[in-house]
C-alpha cells in the first residue's frame, strides 16, 4: 500500500508544480458508450485462477503492473512526451483495498454492465485543484472460478489536475470486463 501512497504523492507533487486549474463541485460522469473506444489494454491475470481483465484507455495512456504479496497494482498514465493535463489511474486488485477517508460527493456510473458510486472530491483551489474519483468494486470476478478470486476487489483511484482528464478516465474505466 506504500506504493499507492507514493502515487498520490507524486500526483500532488505535480499538480503543484504544473499550476492546477480550479473548479467548482464535480459534474456527473457521463453514461459509458455501447462500444469501447481507444487502445485495448490487458490486465494479466491476478493469479490463482482469477481471469484476465480488458480495459480500453484514451490516447496515449500506457498501463504498467506491479504485483505485491497478495495483490496486483495496476498503474495508468499518459505515455506523451508532454502530457497535455496531468491524469492517472491505479487500479488495485486484492483482497485488503484501504479507501481514503476523505468524503466526498457521490456520483453515478458504470463498470461494464454494473451500477457504480464514485466518491468525488476536490483538493486545493484557486490554479491548485486535484480532482479524484475513487470505488470499491467487490463483485467483479462473480462467478469466476479459482482460490479467493470471487472475493477480490477492484479498488480504482483516478486524480488529476484537469477534471476532464479525470472524467475521460473514469469514462475509460467503464470499459473494464472479464477477458474471454
Amino acid at each position: 500500500m506504500r506504493r499507492l501512497s507514493l502515487i498520490a504523492a507524486a500526483l500532488a507533487m505535480a499538480c503543484v508544480l504544473a499550476g492546477c486549474p480550479s473548479t467548482t463541485e464535480p459534474d456527473p460522469i457521463p453514461d459509458p458508450p455501447k462500444t469501447w473506444t481507444g487502445s485495448e489494454h490487458r490486465l494479466e491475470s491476478w493469479g490463482q485462477g482469477a481471469p484476465e481483465v480488458l480495459v480500453n484507455l484514451p490516447g496515449n495512456y500506457q498501463l504498467t503492473k506491479e504485483d505485491g504479496a497478495d495483490y496486483s497494482v495496476y498503474s495508468i498514465r499518459d505515455g506523451s512526451a508532454v502530457a497535455s493535463s496531468l491524469a492517472a489511474a491505479v487500479i488495485y486488485v486484492g483482497h485488503h483495498p484501504q479507501p481514503s477517508e476523505t468524503a466526498g460527493v457521490t456520483e453515478s456510473g458504470m463498470i461494464g454492465d454494473r451500477k457504480v458510486d464514485w466518491v468525488a472530491w476536490q483538493e486545493g483551489s484557486e490554479g491548485n485543484a486535484m480532482h479524484h474519483r475513487e470505488l470499491h468494486l467487490r463483485d467483479f470476478f462473480k462467478g469466476a472460478q479459482g482460490a479467493d478470486v470471487q472475493q477480490l476487489v477492484l479498488h480504482i483511484m483516478v486524480a488529476g489536475n484537469d477534471e476532464s482528464a479525470v472524467k475521460a478516465l473514469c469514462k475509460a474505466m467503464a470499459s473494464l470486463r472479464i477477458a474471454g
